[in-house]
Formats: C-alpha cells, structure tokens, sequence
C-alpha cells in the first residue's frame, strides 16, 4: 500500500489526493549544499590510466572491497582531518544518460541537480564524493535515466509523487550494508567508524527468510501483531510501536530478543500496530486524530481482554517515527496517567500540536502530571526542517520536571539511523544506570 506505483491510476489518484489534503512539511532547500568534493583515489587512477581498458580494470579492483570507498580527508595545509572522510559513491551503467544519487537528506529535493553523478569517461561507471564527519550514517539508492527517457524525479510537482519516485531507486549491489525503506525497497547503508554503534541487527538474508505475518485485529478493525521478548509475564513492560509492519519487516522482535538475551533490556510484550496503509498513516498520527484515545479505550482493554496482559502504566512504552514521533509524543502529554515513556524519532514537530498541548497544560497549571515521565527524543542533524523544532521543544521542556534524554545525532530521516536507536533508547528507560 506504501508504493503509489502499484496501484491503478485511478486508486493512486484518489490516494494521492487525500493524502496532499493533509498537511504537508515545509519543503526548503538545505540551508548549505551537501559537501561534494573529488576523490583524491578516483582522480589519480583516472590521470594514470593508459587507456580506458586499464581503467575499467583498475575500478574494478578498487570496488571489490565493496562500496562506497572511503578515503581520509585532509586540511588546506595537506595535514590530516581525522575527523572528516571523503566517502565516494560508484555505480556501474552502460546505458544511462542521467544517474541521480538519493542519499538520504543530502539530495535536497529542492535541489535535485546537486546529487547527479558524473560519470567516468571511457567506462560505464558513475561517481560522486561527499566529505562528512566520520560519525555520520545514511541510506542510499540510484535511479538511472535511460536514453529518451524523462527523468522520473522531474515534472512532478506534487511532494507524493516525488518523494515515491526517489525511494524507488536501486541499491547498491557492491555493499553488504542495506535497510529497506518504508515501501520495502532495499537500499545501501554508509556508516562511517565513529557513527553510534548499532548492535543486534538482521542480516538481510535473516530478513528475508521471517515468516509471513498473521495479523489480528482489535474491534474496530486496527490490525497487530503480539509480540514476546524472553519469556514475558502478563505484568512485564508493553512496548507499543507505530507503524508495526515496517518495524516487523525490520525483525525488531528478533532484535529485541537478542538485546534481551544479553541482558540489555528485560522481558517484555510487544504490540505492533500495523499503520493501516500510507492513507490511514497520515489521517491517524498527523497530530489532529486522537490515536492515543484508541490506544487507551480500545488496545489496552482488548490486549487485557483477549491476551491477559495487564502492565502498569509506568511499564508501556510507545514509539514511533516521524508522524508516529509526533502522535508518541501526543500520546504521553495527552494520557499521562496511561504511558510511562516514550521514544519519538525524528518526530513531525513543524506541526503544531504537540506545542499546543504543553501550552495547556502550563495554562491549566497541569505540567506536574508530566513528572513521571521517560522522554527518548532523537533527531537528525541533517534534517534542516525538523532540528530548529526539536530544539525549540527541549527548550520548552526545561521547565517540565520529567526526564529527558534528548540526541542529535549525524543523519537524517532515516531507518538506517532509527533502527538501532531503539534498543539503547529501551536499556535507558528499563534498566537506568542505579
């Protein structure tokens, strides 16, 4: 349901429709271009190269280490920058006339042309450098022009059907590192050696091998899964996730099994809550449908009623991205007495509900009923459009007595970014340091 290019005209239309009638993010340029550089590697084999066949040949060579390459990154004064890295992207095709790279939240999409590779002359490979911090992870995929073809990512100017068309791209081939995307695309990962250590992850054979789903459904037809991490109680913590088909596609179960096993989080359920399709997403968490109302009138009673779970407020946790950010955060100062924490990633904090809610609740002098709270918030440093929120929201919060455990981190809207932050985000809430 999340790819509008596997439906009829007619549905992707109507889909489409519905869901520019919500409120969109702001969409503006990057406030700096993303660092492009050259590749001291690259440009050296190319000016060495005899002829185009020793050139082919010697790419070759350098790519069967896997991609992208990283290179180190050196100051004006030839000096050393350890703490930058030119990390060069290469993609082979004979036949294309345009390749455009969509690293996540370096390719501005206001400013596509800036993320085209330049392709090496004399062979069918494309390339393109950026210089980063070597702490800095991302996602990343190409989409090819063929000769007489419209660029895809051009004459659109709806933000649905452009942002469909970049996530549609084609990975990486020569990287074992990969994460899908919401529509299930596999795309290549770059992490470079001081990025937050992601531990306990699927392999993408492992992932590809999880049984297929059986979904159960609450009385008004929500679909979930119920997940079992060790040998959970009725009593043990409930760990509620937004948008659960995309986090079960992501073997957070096994995840959060082999964390547990380690002792890095205790026993527990885990309620995947399946988002309903891209159209039920953006009508329930964009921050005007009270979610948490379901979650607290319909999902508690039901998982209570059905499956004899009964964890105390302080022990449910909820979590979620981007819209699902926005609604956790929603959830937790709408229901206060209901939740105990919540991880929101990347939340959608250019709306505005979120600030509403905690003017309200400081108007009615009901800020204390925040104390007992847990808050998990991260955000990209690349994401331009979310970090000035995010940090006008810690601002706000530090006149809440809860706690708050607020990181930047270097990346952007990304799964590659969140997948691995909700276990440590977990250790932190259940098992704090004594």
């Amino acid at each position: 349901m999340g790819d509008f290019e596997t439906l009829p005209h007619k549905t992707t239309q109507n889909l489409k429709s519905k869901i520019m009638a919500c409120p969109m993010p702001p969409k503006t340029p990057r406030p700096t271009p993303a660092p492009r550089v050259p590749s001291p590697l690259m440009t050296r084999i190319v000016n060495e190269a005899v002829d185009a066949q020793e050139l082919n040949a010697r790419i070759t060579e350098i790519v069967a280490d896997g991609t992208p390459l990283i290179e180190q990154a050196y100051y004006d004064d030839g000096t050393a920058n350890e703490n930058e890295r030119i990390v060069t992207f290469l993609y082979q095709h004979a036949t294309a006339e345009q390749v455009l790279i969509f690293v996540n939240r370096l390719t501005d999409e206001k400013n596509l042309p800036l993320s085209l590779m330049e392709r090496i002359p004399g062979t069918d490979w494309w390339e393109l450098s950026f210089q980063m911090r070597t702490d800095w992870r991302a996602s990343y995929n190409f989409i090819p022009t063929l000769p007489g073809e419209r660029p895809i990512w051009l004459g659109e100017d709806d933000q649905v059907t452009l942002r469909t068309a970049l996530d549609s791209g084609e990975g990486d081939p020569l990287n074992p590192k990969t994460v899908c995307n919401r529509i299930g695309r596999c795309m290549g990962v770059v992490e470079l050696a001081d990025a937050p250590v992601h531990e306990f992850l699927l392999t993408q054979q492992e992932l590809d091998s999880l049984p297929e789903p059986h979904w159960m459904s609450t009385a008004d037809g929500h679909q979930y899964l119920l997940g079992r991490v060790g040998n959970p109680s009725p009593d043990s913590p409930l760990f509620i996730l937004f948008d659960g088909e995309v986090w079960y596609g992501h073997g957070m179960e096994h995840m959060l099994n082999r964390a547990c096993a380690a002792g890095r989080i205790p026993d527990m359920n885990v309620f995947f809550l399946h988002s309903g399709g891209r159209e039920r997403r953006w009508q329930e968490l964009n921050g005007d449908s009270p979610i948490a109302d379901y979650i607290v009138k319909e999902a508690l009673p039901h998982l209570r009623r059905h499956h004899g779970l009964r964890p105390e407020p302080q022990d449910i946790i909820i979590n979620g991205q981007s819209l699902g950010g926005l609604s956790s955060l929603l959830a937790v100062f709408s229901r206060p007495e209901s939740f105990g924490a919540a991880i929101a990633q990347s939340s959608s904090l250019w709306q505005p509900q979120v600030f509403d809610k905690l003017s309200q609740l400081r108007e009615a002098n009901e800020l204390h009923r925040l104390s007992h709270l847990h808050l998990e918030v991260e955000v990209g440093e690349q994401e331009w459009i979310l970090l000035p929120p995010h940090q006008r929201f810690v601002q706000e919060l530090e006149s809440v007595d809860t706690h708050l455990n607020y990181t930047v981190f270097n990346g952007g809207h990304d799964y590659a970014c969140w997948r691995g932050a909700i276990i440590p985000a977990l250790n932190r809430i259940l098992m704090p340091n004594p």
